[in-house]
């Protein structure tokens, strides 16, 4: 009777005491509700900490050539360049603005769908909702999510991929088995990572229903869905024909979606250069970035779940385990150090993990409760102070019932809300290391450059921030006609700088190279110190040619018996039609020669200092236009051997050196 009672207590608090018709609602509703919330809530936070414009690195040279559909880096990331150049279409703020948006949606996307995936394993809205939310708001994911970049869209196919992959475990059905093989495809059209932890995942969807695959037409079908996706990367020959990729040949095209030029040379890294020590600092380095992000509550909880998961789907637990060995094993033996974002697909794992860890803390608080209330409603006798609460009158024990079911609602309460606070601190701790909102100083740097530079003018870029400008002078300032010249391009040369000096254009240097500061006159204007990379950016105006001296030696050899005097001559020729003037002279005298003075006829007169082992003549001589300046110098042989003398003078900032003599000295 009191078993009865108990049941029917239960049917009453569900019915009747969830406060209405809302409530009523929301529980028929709640996992769509959560799903809502899944993908609107860390989209509008994506959004509003979202880069409004660029700051550098590898997103700024996507943002150059996404839009214009070049043909990306090996392995070509079709999917990404796809999705990248569709969504430069939305009427919303600028290119720049559109591109890092991609990375929210689909970084809304991944926690939509990771929510989707660990509601199938434990069947409750709420502490899905927690572990997935937890995702959104760690450091590693939250901070691709609001730039543009590819990892968000990798790490969406790896949610849909355990989606559609716990779809199928629940119900063995052969369209769910399809669907899980085609976001297998899908994976391998984004990051190249995916081709490494891939195979512990398709051993995951395999080992589900083995039988299966006894039949033919299933294999088929399962490997024409997987196939399917793949045919993104025809993307890259066709836009190879079209001009924007280096794909000509099906070797290149083979060596290109397997990570390489179409020379054969890797793209990114390198195998079989790793030794043992590198590979144990890149697994240090992959752990405590995963511990980074969590802390070290959420990795116990985390750590708990995966025992948990170990007993009651040991088939994904041992896969998982699987994918997160391959994720680090990879990394060190291709890269040698472990970047975050090549680390998020375990981080994706260890949600689920941590997912799994709030059910384990739900479910014995629940069975816990639930052993009293059944002893209790048995009316089962014990030994100890409890038997006399059991034996008592029924009308006592079914308000022991009621108090304790009482309690056990509100101990659940406060543990689901407690869940939700995880991510809800992870969102607070992080917002402001991950906020993007205002624009980067270095692009306003580069701004400003622009407000500077006249309309025609060319710019010699040596700079890591040099994707920005080239962005800008593309996509923001084309109307002004700047050519804009990389260093380690043909056209960063100083033949190419004469020829515009010819033509009468303005030229600006951001950074320099030696050879410009060899060749060429500038003055600065502004300058940024970028922290993110630790440079000093210069902004230059080239203002001329540097003026050329020529130094004629007297010989190139010279043999001299020991105890003997020689005179050298210098000859210092101006070939400009311009005066030059000279800011020191320096002759380096080897050992087995001692310097004796200046000879009578040499055009300088003065005696030099001595410093550092080199004789110095530091004073201002001017040579006139087509010009010369001799310098006579007079040495004796004072020890047998062999040696070089050298001489260089300083005009204009830079040195100009004569041919080194070389010295014999006989007995």
């Amino acid at each position: 009777m009191l078993c009865m009672n108990y049941q029917n207590y239960n049917k009453t608090v569900i019915t009747n005491s969830v406060g209405g018709k809302f409530r009523s609602f929301l529980l028929k509703y709640k996992l769509a509700f959560c799903a809502f919330v899944s993908f609107v809530l860390p989209f509008s936070i994506y959004v509003a900490t979202l880069e409004q414009k660029l700051i550098g690195g590898d997103t700024s040279w996507f943002a150059i050539n996404v839009p214009q559909m070049t043909v990306l880096v090996p392995t070509g990331y079709p999917s990404f360049s796809i999705a990248g150049k569709l969504i430069t279409f939305l009427p919303v703020k600028d290119i720049a603005y559109r591109l890092n948006l991609l990375s929210a949606v689909f970084g809304a996307l991944t926690i939509l769908f990771m929510f989707l995936a660990i509601n199938l394993l434990l069947k409750n809205e709420i502490i899905s909702l927690s572990a997935s939310l937890t995702l959104a708001f760690v450091f590693s994911f939250w901070s691709v999510a609001n730039r543009f970049e590819m990892d968000t869209i990798n790490t969406f196919f790896l949610s849909l991929i355990l989606y559609a992959a716990f779809l199928y475990k629940e119900r063995l059905e052969r369209r769910h088995l399809y669907f899980a093989m085609a976001s297998l495809g899908l994976f391998l059209t984004d990051h190249p990572i995916a081709m490494f932890v891939m195979p512990s995942l398709l051993l995951y969807i395999i080992i589900i229903n083995p039988a299966i695959f006894k039949k033919i037409k299933a294999v088929f079908l399962s490997i024409l869905f997987f196939v399917l996706p793949l045919g993104l990367y025809l993307w890259l020959p066709l836009r190879s024909f079209q001009g924007y990729g280096p794909i000509k040949t099906a070797r290149d095209f083979l060596l290109y979606i397997t990570g390489r030029y179409t020379t054969g040379e890797i793209h990114g890294g390198n195998f079989g250069d790793k030794d043992i020590a590198g590979m144990l600092e890149v697994t240090k380095e992959f752990f405590l970035i995963i511990f980074n992000n969590f802390g070290p509550i959420l990795i116990a909880i985390a750590f708990a779940g995966l025992i948990y998961i170990f007993i009651r789907n040991l088939k994904f637990a041992l896969c998982s385990v699987l994918l997160i060995v391959s994720n680090f094993i990879i990394i060190g033996l291709y890269i040698g150090w472990a970047p975050e974002n090549h680390v998020l697909d375990s981080i994706l794992i260890v949600s689920v993990y941590l997912g799994y860890g709030l059910m384990l803390i739900y479910d014995l608080i629940k069975r816990i409760f639930d052993r009293v209330l059944a002893r209790a409603g048995s009316g089962s006798k014990t030994s100890g102070p409890a038997a006399d609460k059991y034996a008592a009158p029924e009308p006592y024990r079914s308000n022991f019932i009621k108090r304790t079911h009482a309690l056990k609602t509100a101990v659940i309460i406060i543990v689901l809300a407690a869940f939700i606070l995880c991510p809800t601190l992870m969102a607070f701790s992080n917002y402001n290391k991950v906020d993007a909102s205002e624009i980067d100083d270095i692009y306003l740097f580069w701004n400003k450059i622009y407000s500077i530079v006249e309309t025609n003018s060319s710019i010699y870029v040596a700079s890591i921030s040099a994707n920005i400008g080239s962005y800008i002078n593309i996509y923001e300032q084309a109307d002004k006609k700047i050519e804009y010249h990389f260093n380690g391009s043909p056209t960063y040369s100083t033949e190419n700088i004469k020829n515009d000096l010819k033509e009468g254009r303005n030229i600006y240097l951001v950074g320099m190279e030696d050879f410009i500061n060899q060749n060429f006159n500038y003055t600065p204007s502004i300058n940024y110190h970028w922290p993110r990379f630790g440079e000093n950016i210069i902004l230059y105006k080239l203002t001329g040619e540097k003026m050329q001296l020529v130094i004629e030696s007297p010989v190139e050899q010279l043999e001299i018996d020991f105890g003997k005097v020689i005179t050298l001559q210098y000859n210092i020729l101006n070939k400009n039609n311009a005066d030059i003037d000279i800011t020191s002279i320096e002759l380096e005298i080897p050992g087995n020669l001692s310097y004796e003075g200046i000879a009578e006829n040499s055009g300088i007169n003065i005696e030099p200092g001595f410093s550092q082992g080199k004789y110095m003549w530091v004073k201002n001589f001017t040579i006139n236009s087509n010009g010369s300046l001799k310098i006579s110098i007079i040495v004796r042989a004072i020890k047998p051997g062999d040696a070089e003398i050298g001489f260089s003078v300083t005009s204009q900032n830079i040195y100009f050196d004569a041919k080194n003599i070389k010295v014999k000295v006989s007995q």
